[in-house]
């Protein structure tokens, strides 16, 4: 499974931010993937990893930091991209969550 979306980001102008993922409530919880959902009812997990490319082969890992351009007077976006992993035929329906930390410094 994949998908795709971003965050989008809003500062003073002039101003140049770093976007760094610290972790995930659930990594390392499914290999081969950095980090892993949980479903919300038991204790099965689906690993995702987040790219930074749409064909999902600059992954981004822990403590990676993204910088953005200065900023002039409209928002920018990060462009995420996710994939899970996982046997699908060895886990229940459900709803799977994780939460990520990250970082926004300039």
């Amino acid at each position: 499974m994949a998908g795709g979306g971003g965050i989008t980001v809003l500062c003073s102008p002039g101003v140049t931010p770093t976007f760094t993922l610290l972790s995930g409530l659930h990594d390392n919880q499914a290999s081969p993937a950095t980090h892993a959902m949980q479903d919300t009812a038991a204790t099965a997990f689906v690993g995702y990893t987040l790219y930074t490319d749409t064909a999902r082969t600059a992954a981004l890992a822990v403590n990676d930091t993204i910088i953005l351009s200065a900023f002039a007077s409209a928002p920018q976006t990060i462009d995420l991209y996710g994939r899970a992993f996982g046997d699908p035929g060895n886990l229940p329906a459900g709803t799977y969550e994780d939460t990520l930390n990250v970082e926004l410094s300039w």
